[in-house]
This record gives structure tokens, sequence and C-alpha cells, in this order.
């Protein structure tokens, strides 16, 4: 007869895999989504407000909140790609699919290429503001 120790079982690696790949497609659904969302609210709110910019100030604050906070080194660019698939079927600018995912693809290029945006919040959101 084997004495029993107490001790935990070692973790299985193959469990790990299924919940993390699980988490990343969660993640790259989010992400779609959010551009997405982006492109809907855009078409929603063209009531002329007469405020030049609000359209960009908002896809910028919903392309820079989806690339701060995923982890993904290529939250951005899954952003902008989602909203440019959607963009493509209602504006009258042929390219405007083409500059939404633009502006994905340079969010993450920033983000990752410059630590200084990592680290600071108004950095990020100053660079994708220029952007």
């Amino acid at each position: 007869m084997t004495a029993v120790s107490g001790a935990s079982w070692p973790k299985s690696r193959s469990s790990i895999f299924q919940h993390e790949f699980a988490g990343v497609a969660v993640q790259v659904a989010v992400l779609v989504a959010l551009g997405i969302a982006a492109v809907l609210l855009h078409r929603a709110l063209r009531a002329p407000l007469h405020l030049p910019g609000r359209q960009g100030l908002i896809w910028m604050a919903l392309l820079a909140g989806g690339r701060a906070a995923s982890p993904l080194p290529w939250a951005g660019t899954l952003t902008g790609l989602g909203a440019g698939l959607c963009a493509f079927g209602g504006f009258t600018d042929p390219l405007s699919g083409f500059i939404y995912s633009l502006s994905g693809v340079l969010a993450d290029w920033a983000y990752t290429t410059l630590p200084l945006l990592r680290r600071r919040a108004w950095a990020f959101a100053l660079a994708c503001g220029l952007l």
C-alpha cells in the first residue's frame, strides 16, 4: 500500500491550450465587433452637428481603447479590419474601408515600436489623434 502525501497532481498542459485558444478567439471576436460598432456609430451619427472631426474622434477613441485593452499584438489591426470590412458596404467613398484598416495597422505599429505609448495613456491617445 502506498502512502498518500496530500500533494496536488501536476497540471496537465493539454487542457490549458484549449482555454487559451478560446480566450484568443473571444478577444478577436470582440475586437472585430468593436470595429463594426465604430462604423455603425458613424452611420447612425451622420446628423449635421457642425462639429468637424467628431466622427474621427469617436473612431480613434474606440480604436485606442481596443488596442490598449487587449494583450494581442495585432489588436488595432483586427479592429481596423472589422471596421474596414463593414465600411465597404454603405459609404460613398470607396477608400473608407482602406482608411479604417490602415489606421488600425498604424495604431499597432505605433503601440509596438514606441515604448512611451504603452506606458502613458495620454501619449497613446495623442498619437492616435494624429493618425
